[in-house]
């Protein structure tokens, strides 16, 4: 092999190399942004969750202590 044809393998072993290691940076700045972006489906469905219980308990509690008769749908 000449010393050419050794430069050219050496070359593009290191474009190779550099590719792939941008290529890994980017797919970890996309599971880092996936994971934020679960975290955040979660904490939200969390916070709907307590907002619903709170709300279905002021609703029991509301009934318990009035007197009036509810139909139990919305209008």
């Amino acid at each position: 092999m000449t010393d050419k044809q050794k430069n050219i393998i050496k070359y593009s072993l290191a474009g190779i190399v550099g590719l792939n290691l941008l290529m890994c940076l980017n797919l970890y700045r996309q599971i880092g942004e996936i994971e934020y972006k679960v975290y955040s489906m979660d904490s939200d469905a969390m916070s709907a969750i307590q907002s619903l219980s709170n709300d279905v308990w002021q609703m029991k509690s509301g009934k318990a202590n009035d007197s009036r008769n509810y139909s139990g749908g919305f209008e």
